[in-house]
């Protein structure tokens, strides 16, 4: 029997999660376009992203025909001197909560491998679709 593979952990230090706790993250989800989400502080945007504490997020949808909250953990890695790549398959988010046929598309990219970029200045944030994986063979 071979050893479980331990899951990698990220050091604090390269983490943006202490930078971003209690934030709030503001979006529509009728713009998200699959494989990208786009978020800001506009709060007259109806969805909200927020980031409870260093280690639980939560999202609000507030949409006419979906009014739910999806909830989990994240680690949202900083980027590394500008550069855009990430540790490949890199899944910033863990959902927890149970699944919502209505937010269906947006929980599965979050679930995914996502990469995040993250403006201070502009105090904007970007998620797009990251690299996963090559899909392993089934039953491993």
């Amino acid at each position: 029997m071979k050893p479980q593979m331990e899951e990698y952990k990220i050091p604090e230090s390269e983490l943006l999660n202490g930078v971003l706790k209690g934030s709030k993250w503001y979006f529509d989800m009728k713009n998200y376009k699959e494989a990208e989400l786009y978020l800001d502080k506009d709060n007259m945007k109806p969805d909200i992203l927020t980031l409870v504490d260093d280690k639980r997020f939560q999202i609000n949808i507030n949409q006419k025909n979906c009014k739910i909250s999806i909830k989990g953990t994240y680690e949202i890695k900083k980027m590394n001197d500008g550069s855009t790549t990430i540790q490949l398959g890199h899944h910033p988010f863990k959902i927890t909560s149970p699944y919502q046929k209505c937010a269906a598309d947006l929980s599965e990219f979050l679930a995914g491998a996502v990469d995040i970029s993250f403006d201070e200045k502009m105090q904007a944030m970007e998620m797009k679709e990251g690299e996963s994986f090559p899909p392993t063979v089934p039953g491993h």
